[in-house]
């Protein structure tokens, strides 16, 4: 019997359409047209499943995305001009040298939603709903139409650090740090692409990049994991912002 890649309890985040479509582990029929891509489900196990619009990836999607990825699909998520100005001054953090997350394009910033203000925000312009790694666990999300006011946050690594954290190489397997400093000379350490930091009563407006630096000699600390502090807030996919991230050419 054919069977989709999440038959029998299996996990996928994602998967590559053109390698599956055809095999054994392609039981999809994709029957409805979404503003990006399309949507469809495995004629065995019924998960529903997400077709990216350039027909590269598939993504299973849960019920709680699904919720989602309906009201995505009726919504048009088009930055206003304000909004724009807005981001030109923010920038966007850069995808890493591997390429990871080059299907959003990520703004870190203050907002206020609901008269609340959240000081991790990411808003996100994206093709696709809330699928895929980025949202294999369940998120705070918003749309950018929900969104009041748009503010820089003192918590958002300046500009050159982001930069320097998507251009870290790999020096060991899943760690590529960035050694940044106060202005006590205080070192902390950011693991991958980074766009926040809030640490020891530091926040990311407080940092800077450090200089030389022996792991072995020097104490470095890593920085706090802030994850679930992040919200995120999606847009409709723009070509125009991919100039808006740092040192974009």
């Amino acid at each position: 019997m054919d069977r989709c890649l999440q038959c029998d309890g299996q996990k996928y985040y994602s998967a590559n359409f053109e390698y599956y479509n055809g095999t054994s582990k392609f039981n999809i029929v994709f029957q409805t047209d979404l503003k990006y891509g399309k949507l469809g489900y495995c004629r065995t196990c019924k998960t529903h499943w997400y077709l990216d619009s350039d027909e590269k990836n598939i993504y299973p999607v849960t019920d709680w995305q699904m919720d989602y990825l309906e009201k995505w699909n009726t919504k048009s998520l088009i930055a206003n001009s304000k909004t724009i100005e807005l981001l030109k001054e923010i920038k966007a953090t850069p995808i890493d040298i591997a390429g990871n997350n080059k299907e959003y394009i990520d703004f870190p910033c203050k907002v206020r939603i609901n008269d609340v203000l959240h000081h991790f925000a990411i808003i996100s312009f994206q093709k696709t709903p809330p699928v895929g790694s980025r949202f294999c666990k369940q998120k705070t999300i918003y749309f950018i139409d929900d969104v009041q006011d748009i503010f820089p946050s003192d918590f958002v690594l300046n500009n050159s650090i982001r930069y320097a954290t998507a251009n870290s190489p790999e020096i060991r397997m899943g760690f590529s740090p960035t050694v940044i400093k106060d202005s006590n000379e205080n070192l902390y350490y950011l693991n991958w692409n980074q766009s926040f930091f809030d640490t020891d009563g530091l926040k990311g407006k407080d940092m800077i990049l450090s200089g030389s630096f022996d792991f072995n000699n020097n104490n470095i600390k890593p920085s706090e994991n802030i994850l679930s502090k992040i919200i995120y807030i999606i847009g409709d996919w723009n070509d125009d912002f991919l100039k808006l991230r740092i040192n974009a050419t």
